[in-house]
């Protein structure tokens, strides 16, 4: 699931504008130029290469980096047919 890491990592940076180390621990408000339109451009990027929906039930939950590549790992997996139901 490196892939859904590298992935994330880089939408966050792109959307963003930022070229700091984006890690799995780092808080996504601490990121400069986070705001609701590049967590929406990020959303709307990774439900569209990962072939999911995410929530907005889901999106509340979110703080860090690391929250969102796990929800798109549960969500992919679920997708695939290997998830919990």
């Amino acid at each position: 699931m490196i892939d859904i890491q590298r992935s994330v990592q880089a939408l966050v940076q792109a959307e963003t504008g930022t070229d700091t180390n984006v890690a799995p621990n780092t808080v996504l408000d601490d990121i400069s130029g986070w705001d609701s339109v590049s967590l929406a451009g990020v959303l709307m990027a990774l439900e569209e290469e990962y072939s999911i929906r995410i929530g907005r039930h889901q999106v509340v939950n979110l703080h860090t980096v690391g929250d969102l590549e796990r929800l798109v790992r549960d969500l992919s997996l679920l997708a695939d047919g290997r998830g919990k139901t």
